[in-house]
This record gives structure tokens, C-alpha cells and sequence, in this order.
């Protein structure tokens, strides 16, 4: 019987994660969430666990504000995203930020090479959603300071 859970895990592995980046091929074309959508920051703890690294997180609250067309956004002169059809999003924008992280029995070191990760749900017929903003650290395999965010459809 132990041929069960080993089709299990094959079956999710071959499914793919809801939570890798949205391509272009996967982006909504219905136009449902065509539009400006304000997405606000809520939520942060000031000092974040990454296994034994702690995560300084104070940072200013965020606004930002993403206009789909087509299930595109672009965010940069260079960077489109994308939003499928099920209102998910995930993107991820590579910087060159700092970040002050320290394990817990060292000094405090600042990283280079944050990956700036949005990933969040839009509901059309609310015109709302919510998400989270991951500020990831390469060393630490893109975790980092997470903020949750909400997510408002404005009307122009």
C-alpha cells in the first residue's frame, strides 16, 4: 500500500505550484481584471525568523499601483507581469537593495540581491484581493521580510 502516497507525490509534482510566476501564455485575455488596482501594505513584523537569521523589516509602509490591460501589467520600462485567469498573480523583480540580516550569534551584515516577490489573489466581482511582498535574500534562498498587503480596484 505504500504506492499511494508515492502517486500522490508524483501526481503534485507533475501539477506544478499555484505559486510560480505567471507567464504570458497563463495570463487572463477575458479582461476581468482589466483596470488600476491600489495595492496597500497592511501588516509587518519589525524583526522576521528566517531559521537562525534575523531579518531586520522596518521599512515605510507601501502604495503601489499596478493598470492591467489583457492580464499584462507593466511595471518597469523593461519588466512585464502577468495575472491569470483564477485573479493570481506572482512576480518577481531582481534589485540590487540591501537588507540588514544577522544570524543570531554575529554581527549584523547588510545583503545584496534582493528579489523584490509579489504574490497575491484579485477577486474581479469585488474589485478586491490581498497578497504579500517578500523582500528575499539570495543567501537565503529568496526568503526575507514579508508584508501582507490589500488590494483595491480604483476607478479612473
Amino acid at each position: 500500500m505504500k504506492i499511494i502516497p508515492a502517486i500522490i507525490l508524483i501526481v503534485i509534482a507533475l501539477t506544478g505550484c499555484p505559486s510560480a510566476v505567471v507567464q504570458v501564455s497563463d495570463r487572463d485575455i477575458a479582461g476581468q481584471y482589466d483596470g488600476a488596482w491600489i495595492l496597500t501594505a497592511t501588516r509587518t513584523s519589525p524583526i522576521q525568523r528566517i531559521g537562525t537569521w534575523r531579518v531586520d523589516c522596518r521599512h515605510n509602509p507601501f502604495r503601489y499601483r499596478m493598470d492591467f490591460e489583457g492580464g499584462a501589467a507593466k511595471i518597469s520600462d523593461t519588466q512585464t507581469v502577468y495575472i491569470n485567469s483564477s485573479g493570481e498573480f506572482h512576480f518577481e523583480i531582481p534589485t540590487e537593495s540591501d537588507i540588514n540580516v544577522k544570524p543570531s550569534s554575529q554581527d549584523q551584515v547588510a545583503r545584496k540581491n534582493i528579489t523584490i516577490i509579489y504574490k497575491g489573489q484579485l477577486n474581479a466581482i469585488a474589485g478586491s484581493g490581498s497578497g504579500t511582498m517578500t523582500a528575499g535574500v539570495e543567501e537565503l534562498n529568496n526568503r526575507g521580510c514579508t508584508t501582507e498587503f490589500d488590494v483595491q480596484k480604483i476607478q479612473l
